[in-house]
Parts: C-alpha cells; sequence; structure tokens
C-alpha cells in the first residue's frame, strides 16, 4: 500500500501562517470591479464536486463542525456539478473555499480574479486517465482519432487529454469531445455514450469493477493534483476559519493514511464505492496537504504554461500573483 506524504499539522500551519503573513495580495490576487456577494460571517462556505473523498469525510465525520463552533461558525458545503463551478462561485464570493483540480484555475482564472491559492495536495498521475471497455478496438492515444470521448471541461482530465493527444501528435479537431459532469461518468459509461471516458479517482477504481481497458494515464503529464482556492476579497478576514479548515483536512487524511481499510470501510458505507474500490483509490492517490511553496508554485506555473502551448488559453498568468503575499 502507498503511504501518504503528509505534513504534520504544525509544520503546515506554520508554512501556512509565513506565506499569508500580513494578508495582503499581489496585483493578480484582487479585484474591485466586480461586485461581491454578501457573507454570512457565521458561516464558512466550501465548494466542490462530486465524488470527492475528502470532501465526503470532512464533511460526514463532523470534526470542521466541532472546530469552527470554538470560532461560533458552522460550515455550509456547496457541491457543484463540476469544478469549473466550484471556482465560478468562488470568482463571485458565493464560496469562501473551493477544491479543484489544480488545471481548473489554469484553465480559467484571469488577470485581477479575487483568487488565491492556498493549499495542495500531492501529484497524483496514475489517479487520472482515459479508459476504454474491454471490448474496445482503441489500445492507444493514436486510436482516438475520430472517436467520441467523454471528459469533464476545464478539469484535470481535460488537461490530461491535450497532453495526450499532443505527445502523440492527434490534433484535437481529429476527436469527438463530449463533455460530462464527474457524477455523470458512471451512467455515461454503462450506457457506452461514448467510446473512451477521461475519468479521476474514485471513479476510475469504480470503473475498473465494470472492466475497462486503461488507455493511458498521466504518468509524465501536469495537472494531476487537487489545490485549495480561496475568494482573496474574505480571505484576511476568514483566515482563522480557513486555516481551521486547512488543518481538519489533513487531520483527515492522517486518518486515511493510517488506516486504509478503515478509511474504505467508512467511505462505502457512505458512497456508491465499494470498499475494495476504496482500497484501489488509495492505491493510486496520495493525500497529504500541503501550502503552495516555492517548489510547487513552480510546478503549477508549468501546468499553465503547458495549457498555453496547447492553445488551451490565450495568455499565461504568474501563479505567484494569486498567491498571499508576505511583502505587503
Amino acid at each position: 500500500m502507498r503511504r501518504r506524504r503528509g505534513l504534520a499539522v504544525p509544520v503546515v500551519l506554520m508554512a501556512l501562517s509565513m506565506l499569508c503573513a500580513g494578508c495582503g495580495f499581489a496585483a493578480g490576487g484582487t479585484n474591485s470591479a466586480a461586485v461581491p456577494a454578501p457573507i454570512d460571517p457565521g458561516k464558512l462556505r466550501i465548494g466542490y464536486a462530486e465524488p470527492n473523498a475528502v470532501m465526503t469525510v470532512l464533511r460526514e465525520k463532523g470534526e470542521l463542525s466541532g472546530r469552527l463552533a470554538d470560532l461560533s461558525v458552522t460550515p455550509e458545503w456547496h457541491a457543484f456539478a463540476d469544478e469549473a463551478e466550484a471556482l465560478t462561485a468562488l470568482r463571485e464570493g458565493r464560496i469562501d473555499l473551493a477544491a479543484t483540480g489544480d488545471a481548473v484555475p489554469a484553465f480559467l482564472l484571469k488577470e485581477g480574479d479575487p483568487v488565491v491559492y492556498l493549499a495542495a495536495e500531492p501529484s497524483n498521475p496514475a489517479a487520472y486517465a482515459v479508459v476504454v471497455p474491454l471490448e474496445s478496438d482503441i489500445l492507444n492515444v493514436s486510436d482516438l482519432k475520430g472517436k467520441k470521448i467523454a471528459y469533464p471541461r476545464y478539469a484535470n482530465e481535460h488537461l490530461l487529454l491535450m497532453q495526450m493527444a499532443d505527445r502523440a501528435g492527434l490534433p484535437l479537431a481529429d476527436m469527438k469531445l463530449a463533455p460530462v459532469a464527474p457524477s455523470a461518468m458512471e451512467r455515461s459509461f454503462a450506457e457506452r455514450k461514448a467510446d473512451a471516458w477521461a475519468v479521476a479517482e474514485p471513479v476510475l477504481s469504480r470503473l475498473q469493477s465494470s472492466g475497462v481497458r486503461i488507455v493511458a494515464d498521466g504518468t509524465g503529464l501536469v495537472a494531476t493534483r487537487d489545490v485549495y482556492l480561496a475568494n482573496a476579497r474574505y480571505y484576511r478576514e476568514r483566515k482563522e476559519m480557513l486555516d481551521a479548515a486547512l488543518d481538519a483536512i489533513l487531520r483527515q487524511e492522517d486518518w486515511i493514511g493510517s488506516d486504509v481499510h478503515g478509511a474504505a470501510e467508512w467511505l462505502s458505507a457512505r458512497t456508491e464505492v465499494e470498499h475494495i474500490e476504496w482500497l484501489t483509490v488509495f492505491e493510486r492517490k496520495l493525500f497529504g496537504i500541503a501550502p503552495l511553496l516555492e517548489s510547487i508554485a513552480k510546478e503549477e506555473q508549468n501546468v499553465v504554461d503547458t495549457l498555453v502551448r496547447l492553445k488551451g488559453r490565450k495568455e499565461t498568468y504568474a501563479v505567484p500573483d494569486f498567491l498571499p503575499d508576505p511583502q505587503t
């Protein structure tokens, strides 16, 4: 069983505090033109897309509720159809914290957006893959020419497809790309609504139970981790709440890493993913939240620049402009 690469809670919070000292933001982190949504000071609004193992554990086990109770705050959970919608809600001020793949901000952030990168999970290339049914005649990426491929738009799986096609010399225009919400992937596969599916865990392990062949995964590619993003407008006044949320995430990930069978059993009782499927998820996907340190920020810059090179966006942006600025 693969071991998670987490940091001890005090190390993470200390690093975050150092990173966020002064609570100012560089030029790309604020935008006064848009009118922000009103906030409830007694709530911390968290957005994500189903399925998400960490958010499920955090929501259902209640540790975050206990931590926030000390601040007279309650968590408010917002499940979106996809991660792009979660980022939109964050930019509009409808949520305070969003969990997304790192391709999502790389696709969608614009200079001046009120968004800040707070933390990241380890890179998990094997947790993203393009799969086909066992009976399919698609054996490699080149065989995807002329085929219909289901994928979640603006997600890590989207950028996975772009990189795989580029590496194989296959123009994107030669594939029939069909956007599908992550929560609808299993139904799409069961009803054979496409020829191939770009998926992430835990859907990948779930589909393997139905019999699939992995055409390619994210090994050697960029955009293979989850990130946590905050609304920059509200960050300074909500920092203590956000720190509590990151601390609670790390503690739940520690629990998953130290008791994978117990975590798999707990999750299987609350989701449609079976115990053995969760164990496969934990084999492929490392957990261990860490702040956006310089090395991770450089990797995230590579995601943005790769997307520009592949013409997924017109211009790059500087990831450090969307980090808390310790100089102000």
